[in-house]
């Protein structure tokens, strides 16, 4: 991250000299924590990789504490990292999870410079989620399978996701009344009103104020 696109007020950056007066901790592998729990994207870049991987394996094994990482990385296939292979022999692999391309979403690197419309973009290809967290961090930040879920939720592109919600939302409108077959415009109701509907007499008048 950087004080141009970070979207928390700390953040870990490659130039702490200068990124501190912002809100930079600095270089990520000089981050040592003892606790906690954090988010984790190096860039992809092999060599920054392999390092930020051994970095939290070398922090998870001197803490005691709670001490947990979420690892996201770009799901490399052709030829895979051999870097990941840290990964997968780690005694502190929690969980695993791959979310598939076009189907989540990242903020823009240059979102300082471009129209918030375009911040939010659909990622082309996969990313793999790894929880890593030492025997305190996983018994205080177990990934379950609601916070899983809400993670994946979160990744969704935003726009189906409010679609979404607005879908499960909305309740159907019952008319109030039954229209006339004969005379559209007129409204008729009798006695047999359901609990709510206004018994009208006129095109759209009711005969009695109602009472809600």
């Amino acid at each position: 991250a950087s004080p141009l696109n970070c979207y928390f007020r700390q953040y870990c950056s490659a130039f702490g000299d200068t990124d501190s007066f912002f809100g930079s901790r600095g270089s990520f592998l000089d981050f040592k924590p003892v606790s906690g729990s954090f988010q984790v994207n190096p860039p992809y870049c092999e060599e920054l990789i392999d390092a930020s991987l051994q970095h939290i394996d070398r922090l998870l094994t001197d803490s005691a504490d709670a001490l947990s990482f979420i690892v996201f990385l770009q799901e490399w296939k052709d030829p895979p990292l051999k870097c990941l292979s840290k990964i997968e022999d780690s005694p502190y692999k929690r969980k695993q999870v791959v979310v598939m391309g076009m189907e989540h979403e990242y903020r823009h690197g240059l979102q300082h410079c471009i129209p918030k419309s375009e911040v939010n973009f659909k990622s082309i290809v996969g990313t793999m989620v790894v929880w890593l967290q030492n025997a305190a961090g996983y018994a205080r930040w177990a990934p379950t399978e609601t916070r899983v879920d809400a993670l994946l939720e979160a990744f969704r592109p935003g726009r189906e996701r409010d679609r979404d919600k607005a879908t499960a939302t909305t309740v159907p409108v019952q008319p109030s009344c039954s229209a006339s077959a004969s005379s559209p415009d007129v409204v008729t109701a009798g006695n047999s009103s359901a609990p709510g509907e206004i018994p009208a007499t006129g095109p759209g008048k009711p005969s009695t104020p109602a009472t809600v």
